[in-house]
């Protein structure tokens, strides 16, 4: 992960340099790595910006988002609002920090300019996806491009949609879509007809004790806007480089209840255009009308359009506007999401969020595509080797036999960019400075120590039977310590490591002694922080273990045949086999696949098969156009893209390397990676 978000945030441009001067050991190895960047983000001083994204990647194992908390400001110079708001104590809750990490990619700043009449006015405020080109947000922020309840045509300035903020400086008052700015934030116009639905808004509405007529105002304008964007955006996968999609909000699936007294309430959002930040606070109250949501979390303008979620994560109002009797800050609000969606149900068209689209590069740099050409065997391997507890033995181990240069060593990229964003850990051996242990002790320690495990927390391993006993006698000792001995010792060692206890009355405890000024603690974590016993629940570190390795010729595994056999489980039977053992999975890479292992999934690459007219370069391609819309493209427009592959490595400095067999393959990548541009006018909307 840490290579990972290094590369692609280009702070540190030596990166391989101190991965080759990091002493051997794998414990100070990691040790040396770690503290080498620390250093470098902290000469540029972007120590923030490598935080920030070590807690976005890592969010899914709840010691490590934990850990990283204290390291997050409460509250960034002159801001008006908290980047993290510790008083919520969210960073214990894994379901919190799911649900924020998959808030973030839905959230976007909405930009407006309107020239009328010669006066410019601009917008800011804060949207959310609820389809797949569809955007939530306050009808006061885009007013100003409209009149009489419909849109101003032809529009009086442009408006767009930023997502993807998440750091540098604050977007407001735009004027041209600068490269600095694309840097920045994905920016998305508007559609040309972009009104689907809107309801009026109050200009500075705050009502200290609401007339009848006003009451009636209240709740006949729900200030919100229901927008369509130029592109699908929620439909498109979140990288370049294929995956998750953005995907949205199903307004569909939200109740809109009303919340309780002090309830939570948890708005993502961006205040003053700034970066997305989150903030928690109570629930206080419902208007007279009955319309709006009155409560303590922290806004600032710009905030108008987020939404607000209860401590259930269900959408409960649309942040609106402050509460502000006799100009006096009482309440933030929002408008009751119930009565919003009982007006907007008409116009609003369900659409189910759409599935991951498959890998076609590695590279996280969308200037830089490392493209995969065929591996769907092992992409497909990878995907169903996802479930947590497989039934076939061959859903945990896999093998890949190629020659030299055939793309072995390429398949731990493949393995690392399938992997980015889950909690699972990656052990490698046979590259780089990790060598493949030569004795079980050896390998076993390596795992344990690898995936993060201090070496004097590790048990005692069973020691081996000797062989001085008879030959039967040895014989039966021996296969009891690899089919029982060892493995149970080694996945008791997991399960240790892996899962941790954490304490809700603790949690609800430290809420209670921190409050909201002027709140009363939530019942709810009254209860729970007066638990006899405590309320405790299992958490876990990780969900899966890949061991990779490469070079895994005969001479460099035989010795270690006995203890990997015992590990991945002798039996046939996968109910046998203990489950933290069925967590592991196996990725073999050489010359031949291991024999001892019996069946088991395997591939093999051989490069001479790879030509520019290959379904293996046509099912890159198909995957290319799977990222921005899951419907495959048609042949026709997949054999026009084998010919602009073949036009490229007919052409030097290409040709001589494509006509070699043994760099085929890369060629094959080259031109692909730079057909980029062309294949995104060809299958999709442009993405710059």
């Amino acid at each position: 992960m840490l290579a990972d978000i290094v590369r692609s945030q280009e702070i540190v441009t030596n990166f391989d340099d101190i991965r080759k001067a990091a002493p051997p050991d794998p414990h100070e190895n990691t040790k040396a790595i770690a503290l080498a960047v620390i250093d470098a983000y902290e000469n540029a001083g972007a120590q923030l910006r490598l935080i920030q994204e070590l807690y976005r990647r890592g969010w899914s194992d709840s010691g490590f988002a934990q850990a990283m908390s204290g390291f997050l400001p409460l509250q960034g110079a002159g801001e008006q609002q908290a980047a993290f708001a510790l008083r919520a104590n969210f960073l214990q809750s894994p379901k919190l920090s799911r649900f924020l990490n998959e808030c973030e990619p839905k959230l976007c700043v909405i930009s407006t300019k309107a020239d009328i009449g010669g006066q410019v006015q601009y917008s800011n405020g804060t949207g959310f996806l609820v389809g797949p080109d569809l955007v939530l947000t306050a009808r006061h922020v885009v007013k100003n491009h409209m009149a009489n309840g419909a849109q101003i045509t032809p529009s009086p300035g442009p408006l767009y949609a930023f997502f993807d903020h998440l750091d540098g400086e604050p977007i407001i008052n735009v004027d041209d879509i600068t490269p600095q700015l694309r840097a920045r934030a994905r920016p998305v116009e508007f559609a040309a007809d972009w009104l689907v639905s809107a309801c009026d808004d109050i200009p500075g509405e705050a009502f200290d004790q609401p007339t009848p007529a006003q009451i009636a105002e209240l709740q006949a304008k729900l200030d919100y806007a229901l927008v369509r964007l130029a592109e699908p955006i929620g439909a498109y996968s979140r990288r370049i480089y294929g995956g998750a999609r953005r995907g949205w909000f199903d307004l569909v699936q939200f109740p809109g209840r009303t919340p309780r007294k002090d309830d939570r309430i948890i708005i993502p959002q961006h205040p003053s255009g700034q970066p997305q930040r989150i903030d928690f606070g109570r629930f206080n109250r419902l208007d007279a009308s009955l319309t709006r949501l009155q409560y303590d979390a922290e806004t600032a303008g710009g905030t108008s359009g987020a939404p607000c979620f209860n401590q259930d994560y269900e959408l409960v109002g649309v942040h609106n506007a402050a509460y502000r009797p006799h100009n006096i800050a009482v309440f933030n609000q929002a408008v009751h999401f119930g009565k919003i969606m009982s007006q907007l149900a008409p116009k609003y068209p369900p659409s189910a969020n759409e599935a991951a689209s498959p890998l076609w590069s590695v590279s996280p740099d969308p200037h830089k595509p490392r493209v995969i050409v065929g591996r769907t065997t092992l992409l497909t391997w990878i995907r169903e080797a996802m479930t947590e507890l497989p039934a076939r033995r061959s859903q945990r181990i896999h093998a890949v036999e190629a020659a030299r240069r055939g793309g072995k060593t390429f398949s731990i990229e493949i393995l690392k960019a399938a992997l980015r964003g889950a909690s699972d850990r990656i052990v490698e051996f046979g590259t780089g400075a990790e060598k493949i242990p030569t004795s079980a002790a050896d390998f076993a320690s390596a795992v344990l120590t690898q995936i993060g495990i201090p070496p004097e927390s590790i048990p005692a391993m069973p020691s081996r039977p000797s062989s001085q006993q008879s030959e039967g006698q040895s014989e039966d000792k021996l296969n009891v310590w690899l089919s029982e001995g060892l493995p149970g010792w080694f996945s008791r060692a997991l399960s240790k490591a892996r899962e941790f206890e954490g304490n809700l009355s603790a949690e609800a405890k430290v809420r209670i002694d921190n409050p909201v000024p002027g709140v009363p603690p939530n019942p709810r974590d009254v209860e729970t922080a007066n638990a006899d016993p405590p309320i405790t629940e299992m958490r876990s570190r990780w969900q899966r273990i890949w061991i990779v390795i490469d070079n895994a010729a005969p001479e460099n595994i035989d010795s270690l045949r006995e203890i990997i056999t015992g590990l991945v489980g002798p039996r046939l039977d996968e109910t046998a086999v203990p489950n933290e053992l069925r967590r592991i999975r196996w990725l073999f890479l050489g010359e031949k696949k291991p024999g001892f292992l019996g069946t088991i999934s395997w591939e093999r690459l051989d490069p001479v098969n790879f030509m520019a007219d290959s379904e293996a370069v046509k099912e890159c391609v198909r995957n290319f156009a799977a990222t921005y819309k899951s419907t495959p493209p048609q042949d026709e427009m997949l054999g026009l893209a084998a010919i602009f592959v073949e036009g490229e490595v007919g052409r030097e400095p290409l040709k001589s390397s494509y006509d070699d067999p043994l760099t085929r393959l890369e060629a094959l990548q080259i031109a692909i990676g730079s057909l980029q541009p062309k294949f995104t006018r060809l299958f999709g909307t442009p993405r710059t």
